[in-house]
């Protein structure tokens, strides 16, 4: 103790002079719009770089892992474009143009994801320099993924479809029933789909699609399928459990979804609060 204390009285204002440092610093990122949006910005390049290197090391030790899993993604769609061609003419290449659909896709690898927490996020390699932007969705081939919170020039990160501040619309495939899908936490292949009416006629093993009405996901892509569901004591809905197609434990690669007309979207809902 004695020698702490020395140590204190020799280098005293040093230590003074850096604590004052530290809280300035702090005052000036928490006070300060501009300066804590560059703070908080490098912060997540820096952060992304790291899990990005972490991430191609272990990619390295589970090429064979990866190569697998890519091999059975390709061989699906693979079957989903014979599967067309053949619903359209057998001898026809079938045309998934982009104009078409509206919709356009940024691919992204996974470089830092989480599923043990109350509230999980997923960090990509992809940021603004590649059109991320924030609320944007995020699928991969089994299904959502997620939100985009947050951007950095190259990286962005993503709060996981496991978190619980997380709702999706969903609908009941052929019904025109929908809800709200969110994770109560416990197991990453569970979710619950809430606000669905009594009088909604249901079966185990109904598919839950997302429903479209967001500038998030597509519509009518598959989510999952219904587990169980009741109608709790005075209450006018379900409580569907639904079990998720997508396996978030094992997410190597992920699409950002680009809404068409995105921005006329946003300045109509902008338009509409401040009526």
């Amino acid at each position: 103790m004695r020698n702490l204390i020395l140590l204190f009285i020799r280098n005293g204002g040093a230590l003074v002079f850096l604590g004052l440092e530290v809280l300035c610093f702090f005052l000036i990122i928490q006070f300060n719009e501009p300066q804590g949006t560059i703070y908080f910005s490098s912060l997540n390049n820096a952060n992304g770089w790291i899990d990005e290197k972490t991430a191609d090391a272990q990619d390295f030790l589970k090429l064979r892992e990866i190569s697998d899993s890519l091999a059975a993604e390709n061989a699906t769609l693979y079957e989903q474009l014979r599967s067309q061609r053949t619903e359209d003419t057998p001898d026809s290449i079938p045309d998934f143009s982009l104009v078409d659909s509206g919709y356009t896709y940024i691919p992204a690898r996974v470089i830092k994801n989480s599923i043990n927490r109350a509230n999980n996020y997923i960090r990509l390699n992809k940021g603004r320099n590649d059109g991320v932007e924030p609320n944007m969705g995020v699928i991969s081939q089994g299904g959502i993924v997620g939100i985009v919170v947050d951007v950095s020039s190259n990286y962005s990160l993503v709060m996981s479809f496991l978190h619980q501040q997380t709702r999706i619309s969903a609908s009941i495939a052929g019904t025109g029933f929908f809800g709200s899908l969110t994770w109560p936490g416990g197991s990453p292949r569970e979710a619950l789909l809430l606000d669905v009416p009594k009088h909604a006629q249901l079966t185990k093993g109904d598919l839950i699609e997302t429903s479209g009405y967001t500038m998030l996901f597509p519509p009518e892509m598959t989510i999952g399928k219904i587990k169980s569901f009741e109608v709790g004591e005075g209450s006018s809905s379900y409580d569907i459990e639904v079990r998720l197609d997508n396996d978030l434990s094992n997410l190597k690669y992920a699409y950002v979804v680009v809404v068409p007309d995105r921005e006329e979207q946003k300045q109509l809902e902008e338009e509409l609060r401040n009526e």
